[in-house]
């Protein structure tokens, strides 16, 4: 149930199943006999601050439907109360931008890509969790998502666990054409730097600043640990449709060394 009426700036999503199916990253369904939820997010914009929060309650043992009964439940469904808030700052500048030369009396075929501009767009924010119940042993499982240093309290007597950290984000865009003929008329260029763990490239910067003080030599890990995410994308316009490439440079850790990944997608 969605209420937008009641809070114009705020999106607020009820939800009630029993039984609720769910279905996990192995595409195993999983039936839980009670589940409740609340979802209270800001309207998105193109500056400011926002926020996003999510109360979520599961209640009975999860029963696997129709699969395999050797699987692990997933975590998140096990009985027990979440907590989750998110909440950021975004800026975003234009360096230029260019709202002549139009088309008169044609419509673009999507008005938010009219505008050929160059800018820059910065957010930061922080993301906490809170779990009561047999749900909160997924904060005790050790990197379950990816690697980070974050804020980590588990306490496997009182089923209570809290999660916190940091992420930063800069994107760089640039776009030519008005997106307004059949043919060739947007050419939109991205790059994007993702810091999805704050406390882990705070922890990684802290090490580069002591080695260099100390005149020691960096190791690769801690390179690593500053190294951002980077995903680039190229899109083309052919005949009023999108042809899109984008090249994501990414850090992996394997058998102990970390290594770097270039890998293309193509759409």
């Amino acid at each position: 149930m969605l209420l937008g009426s009641l809070l114009p700036q705020q999106n607020l999503t009820l939800a009630a199943s029993w039984p609720g199916l769910f279905v996990d990253k192995q595409g195993v369904y999983w039936d839980v006999p009670l589940s409740l939820s609340a979802d209270l997010a800001s309207v998105g914009s193109s500056s400011g601050l926002s926020y996003h929060l999510l109360l979520q309650q599961n209640s009975g043992e999860p029963k696997c439907f129709g699969g395999d009964e050797t699987n692990d439940v997933p975590l998140a469904l096990l009985p027990g109360l979440c907590a989750k808030a998110a909440i950021s700052i975004k800026r975003s500048i234009d360096a230029w931008r260019k709202k002549e030369d139009k088309l008169k009396m044609v419509q673009p075929y999507d008005a938010f890509l009219s505008d050929p501009h160059v800018s820059f767009t910065g957010i930061v924010g922080a993301v906490a969790s809170g779990s009561l119940g047999d749900c909160s042993k997924r904060i005790s499982v050790p990197d379950e998502t990816r690697k980070s240093n974050a804020f980590r309290v588990f306490h496997e007597r009182n089923k209570f666990a809290a999660f916190a950290d940091l992420f930063a984000s800069v994107t760089f865009t640039a776009q030519h054409g008005n997106f307004q003929r059949l043919f060739l008329d947007l050419t939109r260029v991205s790059a994007r730097l993702d810091i999805s763990s704050g406390s882990l490239f705070l922890r990684g910067a802290s090490r580069l600043a002591q080695d260099f003080f100390f005149s020691r030599r960096p190791d690769l890990e801690t390179f690593c640990d500053v190294c951002p995410d980077v995903i680039v994308s190229l899109q083309q316009q052919v005949n009023h449709i999108f042809l899109s490439f984008h090249f994501v440079l990414c850090y992996l850790e394997l058998e102990g060394h970390s290594v770097c990944r270039l890998s293309r997608h193509k759409a």
